[in-house]
């Protein structure tokens, strides 16, 4: 099991976190730690899935496909 953290992000303009990352094999709901970490700190999340039939959006928290997650990072 994985959890959330939020971390300063150096190199940032103030050196604050600009996303938060949940990463899971097969979790397909929305991770309740990344939902208490939105409301509190207020920052985009995405919830990283290796094995995912279906992407989903919940305004700034996503549930993506690890894969092509991290094909778009590059």
């Amino acid at each position: 099991m994985f959890r959330v953290a939020v971390f300063p992000c150096p190199g940032t303009a103030d050196d604050t976190a600009t996303l938060m990352v949940e990463v899971k094999v097969q979790d397909r709901q929305l991770s309740s730690a990344l939902k208490h970490f939105n409301t509190t700190y207020g920052l985009p999340g995405v919830q990283v899935v290796a094995d995912l039939p279906q992407e989903h959006e919940a305004g700034p928290l996503q549930i993506r496909r690890a894969l092509r997650w991290l094909e778009e990072l590059g």
